[in-house]
């Protein structure tokens, strides 16, 4: 059984029709975190390439003047941003529609917002997509169906990795390191687990989920396997599942910032405590 089967239940219902679009709304719907759109036509968000090309140093700059942050701590804060932005919205899409859209640094959109943060990212309606045979528009003309559900999962690492491997230099660049770099990005990921159930499951369901998303995150991105750990914590009911990482993102250095409450520097005692008290009674 795919994780997606297992998911099902946790996110009930469908969007109103079968466009990439309609999708992505319900996902946001559903939960604010799930933020990846299609871009409205009249918007002018610049394509990455440009973007980054023209003024990702500068907004990093701007962005560490306003948080009164050294350069590595206000690029990884930002990284952060951007992740959200797009691979959580991106993983929720994969694991609930069964949807990869085929996304490059061109044909992805970014703007940001007066404080330097991530506002918005986008494709455009037009951008194909992968997708399983079963797929409503499997015969459209943007739709690339893929064998099966491993498949799938090879072309959603393969748009990962594409960010991935060109981002990493641009971060490095303002003292980011390859470890921190990729376990801020493949966090974003595991992060779609966290959203799904901070409401509380079953303790049973919680069981068969949580052994089943560490496996597919360690089979979708093995490199980045030892960076992000799920974890769950029960009350007598109810369940929810975290993620314990590996590295920190440098947070409890901002002034009367302390550590986030995923990071590993925190004791896992006391991390397991801090997320029992946030399962919904």
């Amino acid at each position: 059984m795919h994780i997606t089967e297992q998911l099902a239940s946790l996110w009930p219902g469908t969007s109103e029709n079968t466009s990439l679009q309609s999708q992505l709304h319900w996902l946001n719907q559903h939960h604010e975190f799930f933020r990846f759109s299609i871009a409205n036509e009249n918007t002018p968000d610049e394509s990455f390439e440009m973007w980054f090309a023209s003024s990702f140093d500068q907004t990093l700059d701007k962005f560490g003047t306003i948080m009164e942050a050294r350069p590595a701590l206000a690029a990884s804060l930002w990284q952060k941003s951007l992740n959200a932005h797009l691979f959580t919205g991106l993983t929720a899409l994969r694991l609930k529609f069964n949807r990869v859209p085929q996304l490059t640094v061109s044909n992805s959109r970014i703007s940001t917002d007066m404080s330097q943060k991530v506002k918005q990212i986008s494709t455009d309606a037009s951008t194909p997509f992968y997708c399983l045979s079963s797929d409503p528009l499997a015969e459209d003309s943007i739709s690339i169906v893929v064998a099966d559900q491993h498949e799938l999962d090879k072309k959603f690492a393969d748009v990962i990795r594409h960010f991935g491997i060109r981002f990493e230099p641009l971060f490095r660049g303002h003292k980011v390191n390859s470890k921190l770099f990729w376990g801020n990005l493949s966090f974003a990921i595991t992060l779609t687990f966290m959203r799904l159930t901070e409401k509380g499951i079953t303790i049973e369901t919680a069981n068969a989920i949580k052994a089943s998303a560490q496996q597919w995150y360690q089979q979708l991105l093995p490199e980045t396997a030892e960076l992000n750990v799920i974890e769950q914590v029960d009350n007598k009911k109810r369940s929810i599942l975290y993620v314990r990482r590996d590295t920190c993102c440098l947070k409890y250095k901002l002034e009367g910032k302390g550590n986030c409450g995923t990071c590993g520097l925190v004791d896992k005692q006391q991390q397991d405590e801090i997320y029992i008290n946030k399962i919904p009674q």
